[in-house]
Order: structure tokens, then sequence, then C-alpha cells
């Protein structure tokens, strides 16, 4: 391109910004009144810079790709001129519905955005709250528990936040997983399935089970997904990033939405903790040779009183106690669990 040329293209382009002065814009405009060939090629070419600005799109780059196309008409010869404006028309046929329809989507997503509300459901009535989601997914949420989600899934995610325990029934829908992040970060993706999730976020651990369909685990101390299978039963440790996992009967995380609970080979400090959250009350082991005790029991209809006398019965030397609180305005009855030997005369 010639000096006088790239001057020309200069002027054109500092016109369409508007950088050029009063005095210069005049100039700039009497030299274009100056040829009809040269004030068509201008409004054309004005058209399509003119297009870039219609709905805000210059952040993306699209000026700079407008600047380009001019350059590469300008620098285009005379004697194709008459070609080329042929297909600056054809141009100009093609980009109006194009700005029609990226200003439709644009709208259109800006509003999607705009109008997406959260729900949060907690549960704390010491029964299990139900919770259909927008795509028709049921969610089971244990007392104490929490889950925060959307009024519609957008993007391609349907993605709901769990403190606590839930029992997930997912409508299948391949081209939108299914996410429950935890309030650590972890995830657990779902296309269609049933699985479980106990993430409280003052626990040291997450368990997730999967009772039918594909999930897998990921966090962010997990170098890639953990896949679960059907009747699998993942721990994962929140502080190490390690985790392990095995196999458990469906009932023992199912049963619970029917007011159930039940015991499999359970350790006592895994007894406190589901009890603890059952009832609703903060139980703590003072002896840890309880742990040396595994239970098997299911409990229906009981009160919690009557489940620790019946563990009582099957580890003669436990003695459970409940403690006043120092702080009377925390309502959790406080109960404790120890060893006979270690009660103090």
């Amino acid at each position: 391109m010639s000096n006088e040329e790239h001057t020309e293209t200069d002027l054109m382009l500092k016109y369409f910004r508007q950088e050029l002065t009063k005095e210069e814009q005049v100039l700039f405009r009497e030299q274009i009144k100056s040829s009809e060939e040269e004030r068509q090629q201008f409004n054309e070419l004005q058209f399509i810079f003119d297009a870039t600005h219609a709905i805000q799109l210059d952040q993306s780059g699209h000026t700079a790709e407008a600047e380009k196309r001019i350059r590469r008409k300008l620098k285009t010869s005379a004697r194709i001129l008459s070609f080329r404006k042929g297909l600056m028309r054809v141009a100009a046929v093609l980009i109006l519905p194009l700005i029609i329809c990226s200003t439709y989507l644009y709208i259109e997503l800006q509003s999607e955005k705009n109008s997406i509300a959260f729900n949060e459901v907690a549960c704390l009535d010491g029964k299990v709250s139900l919770i259909t989601l927008p795509d028709g997914s049921n969610v089971y949420l244990r007392n104490g528990s929490s889950l925060r989600y959307p009024n519609k899934f957008v993007n391609n995610e349907r993605l709901v936040e769990l403190e606590g325990e839930g029992y997930f029934e997912v409508e299948s829908n391949k081209q939108k997983p299914f996410y429950v992040q935890t309030p650590d970060g972890s995830r657990v993706k779902a296309y269609g399935t049933a699985f479980n999730v106990t993430a409280y976020k003052k626990e040291d651990n997450i368990t997730v089970f999967l009772a039918r369909g594909a999930i897998d685990f990921t966090s962010e101390n997990i170098v890639k997904p953990v896949v679960l299978k059907p009747g699998i039963e993942l721990i994962y440790h929140k502080k190490n990033g390690s985790f392990e996992k095995s196999i458990k009967q469906p009932n023992e995380y199912t049963d619970w939405i029917n007011g159930k609970i039940v015991f499999t080979k359970s350790s006592m400090e895994e007894v406190a903790r589901k009890l603890s959250r059952h009832y609703n009350v903060d139980i703590t082991i003072s002896d840890k040779r309880l742990n040396q005790y595994f239970f098997d029991a299911t409990f229906t209809d009981e009160t919690i009183y009557q489940v620790l006398n019946m563990l009582k019965k099957s580890s003669p030397k436990l003695i459970w106690e409940i403690i006043q609180a120092k702080d009377s305005t925390d309502n959790r009855q406080k109960i404790t669990l120890t060893m006979s030997n270690n009660i103090k005369k």
C-alpha cells in the first residue's frame, strides 16, 4: 500500500472511531463528496463498522475485526471495485439478519440471567423434607440439612448446593449433567440416577453412596474423578484428600427417608453421629473404648432414650447421661456416652 493509500485508510478509520478534529472531519467529508465511487465505498464500509457496535459487542473483538476488513477492502485494486461492491451488497444482506439474531440472543440471555432466583430450603423440624427441583428431580432432605437451588436450570448443567444429608433421585439428561456441590467445593456428578450425599460443614468426612445408575466424585485434592458403581459407598477425608470405598446395603442409605435408622456393623462413633442427626441432639463419646463395639440394629419409631437403652442392653458397660447445657440459649440436648468403670464416685 502506498503512503497516500495508507493515509487515506488511517483517516477513514479515525473518522469511524470519531478521532478526527472538527476541521479534519470537514476536510474528510469534502474529500468523500468529491467522488461518487468513494462515497459509496465509504457508506458500505461504515455499515460494517457500525454493525459491530449494534449490540455492544465491541469488547469481544468485533471492532478490531471490522477494522481489518476495512483495511483489506481499501487494499483492493480499483480493477475489481465493481465486483467488490457486489460482494458488499451481499454482505449487507447477510449481516443485517445476523445483527438481528445476535441482538435477540443477547437480550434473551440477559433476560434469562436476570430472572434466575435461588431457593434455599432448611430441614429443621426433625422430619424429612421432600423437594422437587425445576427439572423434576426429587431430593429428600434430612433433619439439620439445607439445599440451595435455582428456580430454573440454565446453560449446560444442573447445579445444587447441599449442606448436610440428602438423597437424590435425578431425572435423566445426558446433555445436562446434574451436580451436587458440598460446602468444601467437592462435587458429585450424575446424569440420571439415585444416590445419597452426606456433607456436613463441621465434619471431616464426606460420604457418598450410589443406589443405582452411575456417578463420579471430584475434589480439588483428588487427581481424577472417582467413579462409583451401585452399592458402593465412598468416604472422602477432607483434611488429607484420601478416600476409601466399601460395599454397603442400600437400606442403610434409603430407610432414613421413611424415618428408619439402620446400623450394619456400625461403630459407636458412627452410631452416635447418625443418632445426633436423626434426633437433633449432641452426642459425645467420652471413652474411645466404646468404638470397639459394633452394632446391627434397625429403629423406626423409638425415642432417643429408647434407642440408647437398647444399645445398652447389647453392651452392658455403656452408660449414657444427659448433660445440662451451660449456655441456656442452646436448645440442643447434650448426651454423653461413657463406660461404667469410668464413672467418678
